[in-house]
């Protein structure tokens, strides 16, 4: 479970509250603030000050197969409180390999990470590198909010990948960059709008259009950009079923607007310690009473591409009030 200290307060303390998490991994500069949230339910490992802190960690895990949570992240959403949604190991390992082929990363390729690792498109910036051999360039907070620095970081680094949300990329088209390092863009977390799309075009750059809520880990589709006047979201990455639905939870046709629900491999065990919740959102697939699907609350319709070589999705906002700024849901 993540945790940023720079986050509110509140939200810290809610987070460590809700999750009764029993080790805090942290640095001794952070100690006395994290200890004030935790108070006497769990236990520090400061990794500047102790050593053979992985023997340490390994001491109080439990055995570890694909059903495993590998993670649990905090999200926002349109409830008000943070939501801890539980990702297993399987989940996470058929993302990594499925991104690994589409949109494509190799042992050559590097990517230049500037998401916090409370957002969950940090784990690709993560992880994905590690699988297949390549380069993780981890940015500082101060250079991934700064326009300019993050231009001089891209032409001094020169990644081959980078991952951003919309806000992040139009900042640096609008300080001048046109990605003349080629650099292979992923672009999500918010609707994908006319204007920044406008700007991926005129640099000729790889582009590809990222869809998906923390609860079906991470990415569930992905569209690459060929200049048309509508961004679609692609089709699902491996092992994965969208479904749109309309109000009686049966397929609409072609062409016809519906509520996506996803499901596969990549579906959340759901939300820690809110069943309840859980229950709501995460609901038995109408085709299939043996699989869940999540409920995502967006609406969309089926497509073709504008290559005109296949369907895909197309994006038209959402069922209810919530709106997305910098990635995150409000």
């Amino acid at each position: 479970i993540p945790l940023d200290l720079d986050f509110p307060e509140e939200r810290t303390r809610y987070i460590l509250e809700n999750s009764k998490v029993p080790l805090v991994i942290t640095q001794s500069n952070c100690l006395d603030l994290i200890s004030s949230y935790c108070g006497d339910t769990c236990r520090f490992i400061c990794i500047d000050k102790q050593t053979e802190v992985s023997a340490m960690i390994y001491k109080v895990m439990p055995d570890i197969d694909g059903n495993s949570i590998a993670y649990t992240l905090y999200t926002s959403g349109s409830t008000g409180k943070p939501k801890g949604v539980m990702i297993s190991h399987r989940a996470l390992v058929n993302f990594l390999q499925s991104m690994e082929k589409t949109p494509g990363f190799t042992g050559d390729d590097s990517i230049l990470a500037v998401t916090t690792y409370c957002f969950d498109i940090s784990i690709l910036e993560m992880f994905l590198p590690l699988v297949c051999g390549g380069t993780c360039i981890i940015a500082s907070s101060e250079t991934s909010k700064n326009a300019e620095q993050l231009l001089h970081a891209i032409a001094h680094y020169k990644p081959t990948v980078m991952q951003a949300t919309p806000v992040t990329w139009s900042m640096l088209f609008r300080v001048g960059w046109n990605n003349s390092e080629k650099v292979k863009i992923l672009c999500g977390g918010e609707a994908l709008g006319a204007s920044l799309q406008e700007y991926f075009m005129q640099s000729h750059s790889d582009v590809w259009n990222m869809y998906g809520p923390t609860e079906t880990t991470i990415w569930s589709t992905c569209y690459k950009l060929t200049g048309g006047s509508t961004a679609r979201i692609g089709s699902p990455i491996h092992n994965t079923e969208v479904l749109v639905l309309d109000d009686q939870l049966k397929l609409v046709p072609f062409g016809a607007i519906g509520h996506l629900y996803i499901g596969g491999v990549g579906l959340a065990e759901g939300y820690l310690n809110q069943p309840e919740l859980t229950r709501e959102r995460f609901i038995v697939n109408p085709f299939d009473n043996q699989q869940r699907i999540y409920q995502t609350g967006d609406l969309v319709r089926w497509a073709m591409s504008e290559a005109g070589e296949k369907a895909a999705l197309e994006y038209l906002g959402r069922a209810d009030f919530e709106v997305k700024h910098r990635g995150y849901c409000i």
